[in-house]
């Protein structure tokens, strides 16, 4: 598999707005920040954070968003490729942070020189061929990525009565679908679940201030974001950022 792939670009940056548009090549876009409006060509989606957005050749899309948007991106060539698809598979991100971990730090060797470029092959083979499985996979239910998106739109502020309101279900029965998913009862532990990774991924991945991530994250203050994240994570937002840049 390695040997068949050709890897034409990547890249961790920003995104702003594009038109609708098509290759002759095979694209892949990671989110790692917020989230982004996004045309596949027949409907407008939201493509949230944490997702990987695997766009075979030939295939139109388009970016909508105005402001600029943490991304990482990879454009590359393979026979026989995947179909179109959005996925927050495990297997998958972790790859992909394992990417935009080497492009960033450089280490041990630069991802441009042909060691650095072997080792991105590598990992986009694992990708490529996870992404083929999961074809066949049975297609998930789709609460869990509609619970998610909840988070990442209201953040802190979401309650159990707005996602009952999403999900267009009273109370009672929305507390009833979420045991059937997840097979437990702490809705606010799952929010706060998803608010660790979303603030996660800003503070590796951006350079964005606190007070700003706070703010996307819907807290009332940079205080009550930090008391948030060292009651989950043990440190807080400074050292977990300073921690992780060091390793």
């Amino acid at each position: 598999m390695n040997k068949e792939i050709q890897l034409l670009h990547f890249e961790h940056s920003s995104h702003s707005a594009t038109t609708l548009h098509s290759h002759p090549y095979c694209q892949l876009e990671y989110c790692m920040g917020s989230p982004m409006r996004i045309f596949d060509g027949e409907n407008n989606k939201v493509f949230p954070p944490g997702s990987a957005w695997f766009i075979p050749p030939d295939t139109p899309h388009q970016f909508l968003n105005t402001e600029n948007q943490n991304f990482l991106s990879l454009k590359f060539r393979t026979p026989s490729p995947p179909r179109e698809q959005m996925t927050q598979d495990r297997v998958i991100t972790f790859l992909l942070d394992e990417i935009c971990r080497r492009i960033d730090t450089q280490a041990p060797f630069s991802t441009h020189s042909s060691e650095g470029h072997f080792l991105i092959i590598h990992y986009l083979s694992g990708i490529i061929e996870r992404l083929a499985e999961l074809t066949f996979l049975p297609v998930p239910s789709g609460f869990d990525a509609r619970f998610y998106a909840a988070v990442c739109h209201r953040g802190a502020q979401l309650s159990v009565e707005e996602l009952a309101e999403h999900f267009n279900m009273s109370r009672a029965q929305f507390k009833y679908a979420f045991y059937k998913e997840y097979g437990k009862s702490d809705i606010k532990g799952t929010i706060s679940r998803y608010l660790i990774e979303l603030a996660q991924r800003e503070l590796l991945y951006s350079d964005k201030p606190l007070f700003r991530i706070a703010e996307q994250l819907h807290f009332s203050s940079i205080y009550a974001f930090s008391r948030f994240f060292k009651q989950h994570c043990g440190v807080s937002p400074l050292t977990f950022r300073k921690q992780q840049g060091q390793e």
